[in-house]
């Protein structure tokens, strides 16, 4: 089983690579920190709202 962990590379991207491949100059992060700055946070953020709204009922 492969451990994966969130990088930030000395250029400023980020992306997810196993943990026995990261170098020197790549700083590990969180897995908040990687959804906010790779824009996936916007779009799950969104599918979350949707969740939350199914379960709400509407009055006419």
């Amino acid at each position: 089983m492969m451990n994966f962990v969130y990088v930030k590379d000395s250029e400023g991207y980020v992306f997810k690579k196993p943990s026995s491949e990261v170098a020197f100059d790549e700083q590990i992060i969180s897995e908040k920190v990687y959804l906010n700055e790779s824009g996936l946070a916007a779009f799950f953020h969104g599918c979350t709202l949707r969740k939350k709204r199914k379960g709400l009922k509407r009055f006419a």
